[in-house]
């Protein structure tokens, strides 16, 4: 459970709050991946330690918390995408991707990485097919 803090801005009075803590900084997603869940309640996160990182939800207005995927495990949390209208997400962990419904649970394998790479950022799905925008490929210079 997250202490969630109330502040207003010194210079102009907006409120806002602050939704996550501890010693380790806390950064939304990259800004080619949705943070909100559809819910417009759930928030993914990233939490970073000096040699990991996590991907974290935190539930906006109780500040409950959850570790969903951790460097620590295998998974590349820098892989992760999410399609906020089906509520689905996408996590690499070693040639393999795994699909995350959104509902909390275990991701389950989905398919293999195609190459040495990882699709990053925005994803949509539609059926059995998922459409990464941004795709990168990892070469030995």
């Amino acid at each position: 459970m997250v202490a969630i803090q109330e502040r207003h801005d010194p210079h102009t009075g907006t409120p806002y709050r602050i939704l996550t803590g501890g010693e380790h900084p806390c950064r939304k997603l990259y800004y080619t991946c949705e943070s909100w869940l559809p819910d417009d309640r759930r928030i993914l996160y990233r939490r970073a330690g000096p040699d990991w990182t996590d991907l974290c939800l935190v539930d906006e207005q109780s500040g409950e918390e959850e570790r969903l995927f951790s460097s620590r495990d295998g998974w590349s949390v820098r892989s992760f995408g999410l399609d906020r209208h089906l509520n689905k997400g996408c996590i690499q962990k070693e040639d393999r991707l795994y699909l995350w419904m959104g509902e909390g649970g275990e991701a389950r394998e989905w398919s293999r990485v195609p190459g040495r790479g990882a699709p990053l950022g925005h994803l949509n799905f539609r059926q059995s097919v998922m459409i990464a925008n941004v795709y990168q490929h990892w070469r030995k210079y």
